[in-house]
């Protein structure tokens, strides 16, 4: 496995709280939680990279178009 880094966030006390009762469910730490919600959406991010062809050949759909 690789390096881990230290990343500080700052998050309100109300978003705490929903996370910290998520990790106690799951039996995990918020640290923990956290770093398992940011693999997911870079996985996520990966995949859905992957399977965006590219440009489309309506000019219409590719400027309301989600991918950029």
């Amino acid at each position: 496995m690789s390096k881990r880094k230290e990343v500080n966030i700052l998050i309100d006390s109300r978003a705490y709280n929903f996370l910290k009762t998520r990790a106690q469910k799951n039996f995990i730490t918020v640290s923990e939680l956290i770093s398992e919600i940011l693999r997911r959406s870079i996985v996520s991010y990966k995949k859905n990279k992957q399977t965006s062809s590219g440009k489309s050949d309506d000019k219409f759909i590719e400027y309301f178009s989600r991918r950029r």
